[in-house]
């Protein structure tokens, strides 16, 4: 079932540069105390300055990007078995990925359309709440190709090298997801 579900994704990255996937589609169990720790420590911190800086340019409403390392500790004990699980067969990948920041919205927070320009992969790792999330058309000024409802334990995956166009709105809040650089791509 796992070797099914990672071809699914490496395809649908290769084609499209984004796929959805989940704990569950990869056989993982989703740990909700890890993820509501995680939420609890969000809760006492607001944007990071290094964040902040990077995402000046875009539009951003009632929602903040945590780079405290008590949360970014907890992140990465969260998204780690998805992380194992989708590049085991990556030694560098499992090694050298780095969680970027744990972002957070509150009910109708939104983080407007944008690229992450790592040139690897990216992951959004759900913790709670349900977000929407729209990716746009390659060369198409804000015209959305495909929507997504991503809740907890939801793994968005992203093709740095095509780098999608997406943006993100909170449909229920509190909404918590980590989000992470992994230097290697996935293909079938």
């Amino acid at each position: 079932m796992i070797k099914n579900e990672l071809h699914r994704v490496s395809t649908e990255l290769d084609t499209n540069g984004y796929s959805l996937t989940s704990f569950d589609q990869l056989g993982l169990k989703f740990d909700p105390d890890l993820a509501a720790e995680l939420c609890a420590t969000v809760e006492k911190f607001g944007s990071g300055q290094a964040a902040l800086e990077l995402t000046k340019h875009i539009e951003k409403k009632d929602m903040t990007i945590v780079q405290d390392e008590q949360a970014l500790a907890l992140g990465r004990l969260m998204v780690k078995p998805a992380v194992d699980a989708l590049f085991a067969e990556t030694p560098r990948a499992l090694n050298n990925w780095a969680l970027y920041g744990v972002n957070r919205y509150e009910t109708g927070g939104a983080f407007g359309a944008h690229q992450d320009s790592t040139g690897a992969t990216v992951l959004i790792v759900t913790a709670s709440g349900v977000r929407n999330f729209d990716v746009y058309k390659k060369g198409q000024d804000g015209e959305v190709e495909r929507s997504f409802l991503l809740k907890a334990g939801s793994v968005m995956i992203l093709d740095g090298q095509m780098d999608p166009s997406h943006a993100v709105s909170c449909i229920e809040g509190p909404s918590v997801s980590a989000v992470l650089d992994v230097p290697d791509l996935l293909r079938p």
